[in-house]
């Protein structure tokens, strides 16, 4: 069998924060008695590699991915072997991916394609992150931010990679890594506003250039203000602000604080659909899409909503089967809406068909708001049961 396997997803590594084997030896959270064995999980690998007719090899094959594997990433163990399984292979998968150039370390999006393509880029710094080596990730940002003879092949889709960044470096540490790029993402921050920013200081985007085409709502030729851009821009300001922090910048900090507030505030009032409950696209002629979209739960990713009851409203929808539950996962759009699965080609559906990109976005957002919010709209089961 082959396996064309694509990396657009994060995966549970990103949302299983703790695991036992992530802390030393000489921390006084760790004993020899609850240290994970690596032999414990090697099965797992071993079945993946008996799955597939190696047809692509990158830096890492098949053959050395377990020697690989147990060396870089955090070891996980809980009851649930299916959820285990996912995780392992999800890494295993990960390592297919690491490619290595002229200019150093990359993470592709296809197997099949050498050039590594800016729609994942978000994807893969916050799975990247829980790397042992992190000099894969140093070479992969300073591919996109130095290596690509420009900014365009960074801005062909839109990206969260400076909130990424300094979600790494919350991980990892590493101040002097992240204030080195603070100039570039400064630069890269206001590349978009000259290329983005709609006369209402919100930005706008085709849904093909969020890697989310065909969409209800979307267009590839009307400048629409989305739910996804705005995100990713709050994001990336409050991230600019945090690291010109960490840099004793603090001018830069307080522009991008004031950047990061501002938008906040318009997309809670201009995109927020009163009568859906919930955050939608906004057309270039000023009225809503009328479509209830998981870009909707994008806004949660950042906590970028209000601790609200109005806002909280909008996660009722994830377990409402004509909402976005379905038996095998969570829809990209409502399954009442008429245009419901009507739009796509068979390969890109963004109306309706379950997308691991946006799966992947949600239950990180949906993680957040179980974590950090007041509401008990949805619980930690209804969390369970969206991944399964």
């Amino acid at each position: 069998m082959k396996i064309i396997a694509t990396l657009y997803n994060s995966s549970l590594a990103g949302l299983f924060f703790i695991c036992l084997a992530c802390f030393p030896v000489g921390n006084s959270f760790a004993t020899d008695s609850n240290v994970l064995d690596p032999s414990s999980f090697s099965h797992y690998v071993n079945h993946f590699n008996s799955m597939e007719d190696e047809n692509v090899t990158n830096f890492i094959p098949n053959a050395k991915s377990w020697e690989w594997l147990q060396k870089e990433i955090p070891l996980f163990e809980c009851p649930d072997p299916e959820v285990e399984e996912m995780y392992y292979y999800r890494w295993w998968s990960f390592r297919k991916h690491l490619e290595q150039t002229g200019q150093g370390f990359v993470f592709t999006e296809f197997l099949t394609r050498a050039t590594p393509v800016s729609s994942a880029l978000g994807h893969h710094l916050m799975e990247g992150r829980w790397l042992h080596d992190q000099n894969y990730l140093d070479d992969y940002v300073r591919y996109w931010l130095h290596g690509t003879n420009g900014l365009q092949p960074l801005h062909k889709y839109s990206s969260w990679l400076d909130d990424a960044l300094y979600q790494r470096y919350l991980v990892t540490g590493d101040r002097r890594f992240v204030t080195s790029q603070l100039n570039d993402l400064v630069r890269d921050y206001r590349q978009w506003e000259q290329e983005r920013l709609s006369t209402n200081s919100m930005f706008w985007q085709y849904d093909v250039r969020d890697a989310m085409e065909e969409s209800i709502s979307g267009s590839r030729t009307n400048k629409n203000i989305r739910p996804t851009i705005n995100s990713y821009m709050f994001g990336n300001a409050r991230a600019i602000a945090n690291i010109a922090r960490l840099a004793d910048t603090a001018k830069i900090a307080g522009e991008f604080d004031a950047k990061a507030a501002q938008l906040k505030s318009l997309v809670q009032e201009q995109l927020w659909n009163l009568d859906a409950s919930f955050f939608e696209v906004l057309h270039d002629n000023g009225e809503f899409s009328g479509a209830r979209e998981e870009i909707g739960f994008v806004p949660w990713y950042f906590e970028l909503p209000d601790d609200r009851e109005n806002f909280d409203a909008a996660w009722a929808q994830l377990t409402d089967t004509r909402g976005f539950s379905a038996p095998y996962g969570i829809t990209t759009a409502e399954r009442r809406h008429p245009q419901f699965r009507t739009h796509g080609y068979g390969h890109c559906e963004w109306d309706g068909a379950v997308w691991p990109f946006a799966t992947s976005q949600t239950l990180t957002a949906l993680a957040k708001f179980l974590r950090d919010y007041q509401s008990s709209v949805v619980t930690r089961r209804d969390y369970f049961d969206a991944q399964i």
